[in-house]
């Protein structure tokens, strides 16, 4: 989070006061240092996997969604070998203690098949699209509007 200071504008004592930061408040989004006015330093980035223009603050953002997205990717695998693993074990202790009766692992495939669902959707899917400059225009719009 960066730090508000207050400045005189050069006019009169007591005149209007204006905000200047010395970091943005908000990664992407800082202020206009004479009108106050939010503006934008977005980067375009075209995912070409799924097709769509992405807004990316800039490269560093880029990165850490990056890192982000293939760390999830192991999470993935690592949780995939755990659960094949317990499945094994869990289908080998039925199959030892009465193999005729009542499938119960289906109970644990099923419980933990949902949770490797979910992590598989998050590792793979759909990528956070961030916010467009389309929306952030309308916000300002509304902004303006109140004013």
């Amino acid at each position: 989070m960066g730090s508000l200071s207050v400045q005189e504008t050069g006019q009169s004592p007591g005149g209007p006061l204006r905000w200047m930061t010395t970091q943005p408040l908000f990664p992407g989004v800082d202020r206009t240092p004479l009108t106050g006015r939010l503006t934008t330093t977005s980067t375009k980035h075209t995912d070409p996997a799924l097709g769509y223009v992405t807004d990316m603050t800039d490269q560093d953002d880029i990165r850490k969604a990056a890192v982000s997205r293939l760390k999830a990717q192991s999470a993935f695998w690592r949780l995939l070998i755990t659960f094949a693993i317990l499945w094994v074990i869990m289908i080998v202790i039925w199959a030892l203690g009465s193999p005729h009766s009542y499938f119960w692992p289906a109970w644990v495939i099923f419980g933990t098949g949902i949770a490797l669902a979910f992590t598989g959707i998050n590792a793979f899917g759909p990528r956070n699209k961030g916010i467009s400059q389309a929306k952030i225009d309308e916000e300002m719009k509304k902004f303006d509007s109140d004013s």
